[in-house]
C-alpha cells in the first residue's frame, strides 16, 4: 500500500512537470468531471478501490493521481506542453523514463542484502549498523524473507555480531534471530548449524537486562519443537541456566516468565517424544525446586505460567 501511494504521489509530480504525447498532439488533459457530484463519486470509488487492496490498473492509479492534483497547475503545464516542439517533448519523455527507472522500489531481498552488507562493513559507524538491524527486524517477519536471509549470508553475519562489543548491537542481532526462527524449521536448522545457540546462552549472563531477555527469546524460538536443538540445549546445561534464572529474585520478571514459558514447551515436547529425548529435562531437582518456589511470587501471570509447567 505504501508503495502504491508513493507511486501515485510521484505520478502527480510527474504529470505536473512533464507533458505527455497526447498533449503534444493537441489533446486536453481532463482533470475532473463537469459534474461535481460525479467527480465526488469517482473519488470515492477510487478511494474504496485503494482500501480494498490497491489500484486495479495503472490507469486507475493515474486517474487517482490526476483527481487529487491541482487542476490549475495541470492546465498551465498542458498549455506549456502544447507549445513545445517534438524534439523537446521526446527529450522530456526520455527524462521521465530515466527518472521512473531510478525511483523503482527495491525488493525485500535487495533491502536485506544492503543491510547485511552494511553490517559486514566494520568501517561504518554504529548508527549505520543499528539502522541495518532495524530494517532486518522488520523484513524477517515474513517467513520467506527469513529463509532468503540465509542465502544472502545474513545469519552468518548476525551470529558473528553476537560477540560485538556493543550490547545494543548484540541485543538487536539476537532479536532478529528470534523472529526469524519462530515456527521456521528450515531456519532453525541453519542457525543451529552455525553455532548460534551457545553464543545466545552466553548472552544470558549479560549485565544488560534487555540483552538477556532477547537472548532468551531467541533461544526459545530456536529450539521450540526442534529435538536436535533441545538435545544441544541440554548438552550445554540449559536446565542449569533456567534454574539459575528462576532462583535469582533480583532478575527482571520478564526473564522468569520467559524461562517458565520455555520450560513448559520443553516439558510438552518431551512428553510427545519420550523415545527421542536423550536427557530427561526434569531430572534436575534444583530446577524443579525453583519452579515450585516461583509459586510464591505475587505476579499472577507468573503463577499462571508455573501452573502450565505443573500441568505437564
Amino acid at each position: 500500500m505504501e508503495r502504491l501511494i508513493f507511486t501515485a504521489v510521484l505520478m502527480v509530480v510527474l504529470i505536473a512537470n512533464f507533458a505527455t504525447s497526447e498533449v503534444a498532439a493537441g489533446g486536453a488533459v481532463v482533470v475532473g468531471s463537469s459534474n461535481p457530484k460525479e467527480g465526488d463519486k469517482l473519488a470515492m470509488v477510487q478511494e474504496e478501490e485503494d482500501m480494498d487492496g490497491g489500484f486495479s490498473s495503472l490507469d486507475g492509479m493515474l486517474q487517482w493521481a490526476i483527481g487529487h492534483s491541482d487542476p490549475g497547475v495541470l492546465k498551465e503545464r498542458s498549455e506549456v506542453a502544447q507549445r513545445m516542439s517534438p524534439e523537446e517533448l521526446n527529450k522530456r519523455q526520455t527524462e521521465l523514463k530515466e527518472l521512473l527507472e531510478k525511483l523503482k522500489m527495491p525488493s525485500d531481498a535487495q533491502l536485506m542484502l544492503i543491510a547485511v552488507n552494511d553490517l559486514d562493513n566494520s568501517s561504518l559507524p554504529l548508527e549505520h549498523h543499528l539502522r541495518a538491524l532495524e530494517e532486518l527486524l522488520v523484513l524477517v517477519e515474513h517467513i520467506d524473507n527469513a529463509i532468503d536471509l540465509q542465502k544472502l549470508g545474513g545469519f552468518s553475519v548476525l551470529i558473528r555480531i553476537l560477540n560485538h562489543s556493543e550490547p545494543e548491537i548484540r541485543t538487536a542481532a539476537a532479536w532478529i534471530l528470534g523472529k526469524a526462527n519462530q515456527n521456521n524449521p528450515l531456519v532453525q536448522k541453519q542457525v543451529l548449524e552455525l553455532g548460534a545457540l551457545k553464543l545466545l546462552m552466553k548472552m544470558m549472563k549479560s549485565d544488560t537486562t534487555e540483552e538477556a531477555v532477547k537472548a532468551l527469546f531467541a533461544i526459545s524460538a530456536l529450539i521450540r519443537n526442534n529435538m536436535n536443538g533441545q538435545n544441544l540445549f541440554y548438552q550445554e546445561a540449559g536446565d542449569t541456566m533456567l534454574q539459575e534464572v528462576l532462583s535469582n529474585s533480583n532478575l527482571d520478571i520478564r526473564l522468569h516468565k520467559k524461562s517458565l514459558f520455555l520450560i513448559a514447551d520443553l516439558a510438552e515436547s518431551q512428553l510427545e517424544n519420550e523415545n527421542t529425548a536423550e536427557i530427561s529435562f526434569f531430572s534436575n531437582r534444583l530446577l524443579l525446586k525453583a519452579i515450585v518456589d516461583s509459586m510464591a511470587s505475587s505476579d499472577l501471570d507468573l503463577k499462571e505460567k508455573v501452573c502450565d509447567v505443573n500441568g505437564h
